[in-house]
């Protein structure tokens, strides 16, 4: 987890400063303005702001739990150990290993039908939540 988080750090900051740009220097000015300190632009004026953004960014890693191998297979190959696996890398690895064949296939889509089942109410929830009690730019 701490490489997925580490490699997807670049991508992020570039997301997030984007946004970031995206606000009014108008609205920041008002907020130095009206006496807002470093700490009351972030929270009340940057967070909201960008809100969207975050919400977006969390839905995706969120919805990438099931999925993503975490770079396991470019380090170790077939050959990671096994209370190194993630979901991601044994259904990578398994639909790598067996195209020719096929035989596991239909055991692999089972498990993906499954992982959506239990992911998609939860993406969901975490989206209506977010959506709901997240800030609001006034």
């Amino acid at each position: 987890m701490f490489y997925y988080v580490w490699i997807s750090f670049g991508s992020g900051l570039l997301l997030y400063s984007g946004a970031m740009s995206g606000i009014s220097e108008d609205v920041i000015e008002a907020g130095y303005l009206d006496g807002a300190t470093g700490l009351k632009e972030f929270f009340y004026i940057t967070i909201p702001g960008i809100w969207p953004t975050i919400v977006v960014l969390t839905i995706s890693k969120l919805t990438a739990f099931f999925t993503n191998q975490l770079g396991l297979f470019s380090f170790y190959g077939s050959s990671a150990l096994p209370e190194m696996q993630t979901i991601g890398y044994y259904l990578f690895k398994n639909t790598y290993g067996n195209i020719a064949t096929m035989d596991i296939f239909p055991k692999l889509a089972a498990m993906g039908i499954v992982f959506t089942i239990v992911i998609a109410p939860v993406t969901l929830g975490v989206k209506y939540l977010m959506e709901h009690f997240g800030p609001r730019e006034e």
